[in-house]
């Protein structure tokens, strides 16, 4: 502890010389301004911004952070980790557990460089130590956030670097149309946007005219997701690599345009899939396989006033598209339909959709567990999912976002189940106390966490 106390001292010290000169200083404090800075992509983003002068901006956060959650397994769950131990693999030593997951501290550094009216540099990073981390991690690690340059050519703007990309008007857990960057659902954080990697890529967006843009991005290897630590249980053959070829690269096009009240937003995806599909064999061994997948999709909202009424389709259209390899997903459809609305300082987003499989089967265990796997369990997923944020007291001090969804089978069986509010309260500019419990009943198998941070920005 004597070391995290140590790493603690010497980050916040750097934290504060990196704003001895107020002239440089400015408040990055999370994710949100990272990436496409707004999900509702309602005007003509692609222009290039005001002129700026030359200047280098930093920023950041410093954060102590601690993190406590339990899990405890299904008994079906359970019973096959028992039958896995008996084949040699390592599996949990209880169904249910309880301790820290996270204890140390995480330090963000932002840069931001401007040339004029000509460029724009950006870089993100965090510094973490973690007490509680096991043996196959170090306890400090660095992550790479964002690293990109923005070239500004009149209505062009070329973006070259590692970054996130936002796709759609939507805002919450169920985004059809947000599908460019990979997952990474075993990093823990109070910010839901934390799980998306950047990806390495060349975007060119480019204004059509005052309402209209088109956004052209090439990645040439494309991520795949993290699954949750608890999947890797299941896994005891090696992972087919994600060789450096243009195999797994990913290429993307969105067309979006406002007509009166409706903004209208046409894309198009295809490379590798960020979902990994398996390879089982002897029904209990089990690796993951990477393939292809065609993604077209359009995303819309209309402004009725007092909100925006949404929609967001995509077809994924998989390397298994008559459903016949049980080692590759099938094609399915992804959509959601709801509301935003806004009033006062609050700001709520629902909305119900569906997950469709085409021509689903499971007509044996192999082909249950490949799906389960794949995320494809049920023909037909419905669910509800909700983004709601809220602010309280003078000047905003007292703040709340809950993001949740719930999803269905086709029997109308609850399935999955998943809530994460946050609560945040500002003790006096640049400092704010957080904490963020997680619910997670996946099939019976039931996970929670509570998230504490004190978070001190620069």
């Amino acid at each position: 502890m004597n070391k995290l106390f140590s790493l603690i001292y010497t980050l916040v010290l750097l934290a504060l010389l990196s704003v001895t000169n107020p002239a440089y200083a400015q408040d990055f404090d999370d994710l949100g301004d990272l990436g496409d800075s707004s999900s509702e992509d309602t005007s003509d983003s692609s222009t290039a911004e005001e002129p700026k002068k030359q200047a280098i901006q930093f920023g950041g956060y410093v954060k102590p952070l601690a993190y406590w959650q339990s899990v405890r397994y299904s008994d079906e769950a359970w019973s096959a980790m028992q039958t896995f131990e008996a084949l040699g693999r390592t599996v949990p030593s209880e169904q249910e557990s309880a301790g820290y997951s996270d204890l140390g501290i995480r330090y963000q550094f932002n840069l931001e460089a401007f040339l004029k009216d000509q460029a724009r540099f950006f870089m993100a990073v965090n510094i973490e130590y973690n007490e509680v981390s096991d043996e196959t991690k170090p306890p400090a690690t660095m992550r790479p956030v964002e690293a990109y340059l923005e070239i500004y050519q009149g209505s062009s703007t070329w973006k070259i670097g590692s970054q996130l990309v936002t796709w759609g008007y939507m805002e919450g857990v169920e985004v059809p149309a947000d599908r460019i960057n990979a997952k990474d659902s075993s990093y823990n954080s109070t910010e839901y946007e934390d799980i998306k990697m950047a990806s390495t890529a060349v975007q060119l967006k480019q204004s059509l005219g005052d309402f209209t843009g088109i956004d052209l991005i090439f990645i040439p290897l494309a991520k795949a997701n993290i699954d949750p630590v608890a999947n890797e249980f299941f896994y005891n053959v090696d992972d087919e690599k994600l060789d450096k070829t243009t195999g797994n690269s990913k290429v993307g096009a969105r067309l979006y345009t406002t007509l009166g009240d409706l903004d209208l937003s046409l894309s198009y995806v295809e490379g590798l899939d960020t979902i990994a599909d398996v390879t089982v064999s002897d029904g209990y061994d089990i690796g993951r396989t990477y393939h292809k997948e065609k993604s077209p999709g359009v995303d819309m909202q209309y402004n009725l006033g007092s909100f925006f009424w949404k929609l967001s389709y995509v077809s994924h259209i998989t390397e298994d598209s008559d459903g016949t390899d049980q080692n590759i997903k099938n094609s399915w459809d992804h959509v959601a339909t709801g509301i935003e609305s806004s009033f006062g300082s609050s700001t709520i987003n629902l909305y119900v959709g569906q997950m469709a499989v085409k021509d689903w089967e499971q007509n044996s265990a192999t082909a249950t567990i490949a799906n389960q796997l794949m995320g494809q369990s049920s023909e037909r997923t419905d669910f509800i999912s909700g983004h709601i944020t809220s602010s309280f007291l003078t000047g905003d001090a007292l703040s709340t976002t809950l993001i949740f969804a719930q999803y269905k089978d086709a029997d109308g069986e609850v399935i999955k189940l998943f809530a994460k509010p946050t609560l945040s309260y500002k003790i006096t500019d640049g400092l704010q106390v957080m904490a963020s419990p997680t619910y997670v009943n996946a099939a019976d198998t039931y996970f929670s966490q509570m998230q504490t941070e004190l978070k001190y920005s620069f």
